[in-house]
C-alpha cells in the first residue's frame, strides 16, 4: 500500500472521483476533487493513493477537473498557488491539450 502524502493522486472509491491531496491529518486527508480552492476532509478508509500514470489514464467521475487537478499538483510541487479556483484561465495549454475539456 502506497503512503498518502501532500501531493498524491487518489480515488474516492464511493463515486470514483479523482482526487490531490492538499494536507495528510490522523483522521484523513483533506482532497481537492475539483478546480475549486476548497479540499474535502476524506477519511483513509474511502480513499487510495494512484501513481501519476493512472491517474492520467483511468475515467473518473470528474473527468472534466482532471486538468485542473494536474495544475494543482504541478503548483504545488513548484510552490505556486494552490489556494483559489484554478479553471481554463490558469491551466497551461500542455495541460489542456493532454486533458480537453468537453
Amino acid at each position: 500500500m502506497r503512503k498518502i502524502k501532500v501531493g498524491s493522486f487518489v480515488r474516492y472509491k464511493i463515486k470514483n472521483e479523482l482526487g490531490l491531496v492538499k494536507e495528510v491529518t490522523e483522521r484523513g486527508a483533506r482532497v481537492w476533487y475539483h478546480s475549486g480552492g476548497t479540499a474535502s476532509m476524506s477519511p483513509f478508509d474511502i480513499i487510495e493513493v494512484i501513481d501519476k500514470a493512472e491517474a492520467k489514464y483511468s475515467k473518473f467521475s470528474n473527468e472534466h477537473n482532471k486538468a485542473s487537478l494536474f495544475e494543482r499538483r504541478q503548483r504545488l510541487i513548484e510552490g505556486g498557488d494552490t489556494s483559489d479556483l484554478i479553471d481554463e484561465r490558469d491551466i497551461r495549454k500542455a495541460f489542456l491539450e493532454e486533458f480537453p475539456r468537453k
